[in-house]
């Protein structure tokens, strides 16, 4: 139900979830698409998250879903571009 006890920490970071099905991720796209105008950047985009913590759902790795719609054409945004 979304809730964790204040003091709870997770044992390992790597997500309980390995499955994300398209499915879902689909409604939840449309979702976005439908709460609001795209970002200018990014259109509508969403990561993946281990849900027990909000992080990325893998310790070394982050992966992200993106919608852009056809006639929209998002500009480069230079933050996405770092090297880090």
């Amino acid at each position: 139900h979304n809730l964790l006890p204040v003091d709870w920490r997770p044992a390992v970071k790597t997500s309980p979830v390995f499955n994300y099905p398209y499915g879902r991720t689909r409604e939840a796209l449309d979702g976005l698409s439908r709460a609001g105008d795209p970002d200018p950047y990014h259109g509508h985009k969403m990561r993946y998250v281990n849900p027990a913590t909000g992080g990325s759902f893998y310790p070394t790795f982050a992966c992200c879903i993106q919608m852009i719609r056809p006639g929209v054409r998002a500009t480069p945004n230079d933050k996405d571009h770092e090297v880090r």
